[in-house]
């Protein structure tokens, strides 16, 4: 599969679904680990 440098590109069906996927888990990752650090500087 090649992947053109132009975004543009990479804008068509099934890759852009898990580029949306793979943003999606980062972001929820991200929140999972700010809850655990605001817990842990409360139970400080």
């Amino acid at each position: 599969m090649l992947i053109d440098c132009d975004v543009g590109t990479i804008e068509t069906g099934p890759l852009r679904a898990q580029t949306t996927l793979v943003a999606a888990v980062r972001n929820i990752i991200r929140a999972r680990s700010a809850i655990e650090n605001v817990a842990s500087s409360v139970n400080d």
